[in-house]
């Protein structure tokens, strides 16, 4: 069997070979992850680069800064919602109504900078209404009903002009 010691597998640098086998008298390898721990990895999962840590990288160990592709605050539009997300505790309520809704984040600067306090947990309904999108859904709606020449100024004269009469 050749020999590991001192190789690095992603994050893990071999240390010693182990007693343990499993039931196919597979050996494993004592690995020292970059984070500090331990890890028991066997020959074929290093040469395979299917075990490159000790599982920091999926628990989060290995997010922001430490992350070999960190942008800092030079981040896209998902990158900060998904940051602020990790983050930023989500609620029960909504942070507008105070009802027990499903949330959705919101940003309130429309800046979309990386500031936990410049984002809310809303319910949709706020959130559209904060955005404005009520508002223009309820126009686009009465256009709609009413046809392109027919405002709501023109039915009010209208309305006004038949009391009259």
């Amino acid at each position: 069997m050749k020999s590991l010691i001192g190789k690095r597998f992603g994050k893990l640098i071999v240390i010693k070979l182990s007693n343990q086998k499993d039931k196919y008298y597979h050996r494993f390898w004592l690995c020292l992850c970059d984070c500090g721990n331990k890890k028991l990895a066997m020959t074929g999962s290093l040469n395979a680069g299917t075990v490159k840590s000790c599982g920091c990288i999926q628990k989060g160990i290995n997010l922001g800064k430490l992350h070999g592709r960190w942008k800092g605050n030079d981040v896209g539009y998902h990158g900060v919602h998904d940051w602020v997300k990790r983050n930023k505790p989500k609620p029960k309520f909504c942070e507008n109504c105070h009802k027990i809704k499903k949330l959705e984040l919101a940003n309130i600067s429309q800046e979309y900078k990386r500031d936990i306090n410049d984002y809310e947990w809303i319910c949709r309904k706020c959130h559209q209404t904060k955005d404005g999108r009520n508002k223009r859904l309820i126009e686009a709606a009465t256009k709609a009903k009413l046809g392109k020449k027919q405002t709501p100024e023109h039915i009010a004269k209208r309305n006004a002009w038949r009391k009259r009469g």
